[in-house]
């Protein structure tokens, strides 16, 4: 619905009667929704292991635009509280919404007074408005993932992560190694030519022949 909304009628995703629930409550409501497992940190990522949200409406099918639920809803599923209160296809003002019968949950079955009980999650619909996925991982650190990248609150925005970069390319090459020179007891060894044998300092003995004729 959101995303094949033209100029000319763009969704004005704070017309309608709900509460809103802000952007701070809604993450601090992360571990009440979730338990204690969400908070699950042996992974060894400080924001926890996360958890996969689906941003699609329950009853419709339909891509979420106004998330929410109601305010004694103890679960994290959304639904999508303007298609869910007024009857499909049936265009009302707000405060028609006003007049409408109570409102039962289609998660928990819950029964809430409409609208007034009725929350809008204010941090699930600017993800809403920033991904075209239909669903996405949470963490409790109020950053989120979907299949683009790696989504961290800043100071009034919004900055994206990329997840695709290869950190293997970043890395330096390995040097190569070094050709060592050769050890003193691999060289071979050098011969002194000029040295002589012990042999060779020897004296020699005098060879005297007796066949010759003494003059």
């Amino acid at each position: 619905m959101a995303g094949t909304a033209s100029d000319s009628d763009k969704i004005d995703y704070d017309d309608h009667p709900f509460t809103v629930l802000s952007v701070e409550d809604s993450i601090l409501r992360l571990p009440f929704y979730m338990g204690e497992e969400f908070a699950d940190k042996s992974t060894g990522d400080p924001r926890g292991s996360g958890v996969e949200l689906s941003l699609m409406d329950v009853t419709t099918g339909d891509r979420v635009t106004y998330p929410g639920r109601g305010n004694r809803c103890e679960h994290l599923e959304i639904v999508d509280l303007m298609n869910s209160v007024r009857p499909a296809q049936t265009l009302v003002d707000a405060e028609t919404l006003e007049l409408s019968p109570p409102w039962k949950c289609p998660r928990c079955e819950q029964v809430y007074n409409c609208c007034s009980d009725l929350e809008v999650d204010e941090w699930l619909q600017r993800i809403i408005q920033q991904t075209t996925d239909t669903s996405v991982r949470l963490y409790l650190d109020g950053s989120w993932a979907d299949s683009a990248g790696l989504y961290v609150i800043g100071d009034g925005s919004t900055e994206r992560v990329d997840l695709t970069t290869d950190s293997a390319d970043e890395s330096p090459e390995p040097q190569p190694k070094r050709r060592r020179e050769a050890e003193s007891d691999e060289q071979t060894p050098e011969v002194d030519l000029t040295s002589s044998n012990g042999d060779d300092d020897a004296p020699r003995e005098a060879i005297v022949d007796l066949d010759s004729d003494d003059d």
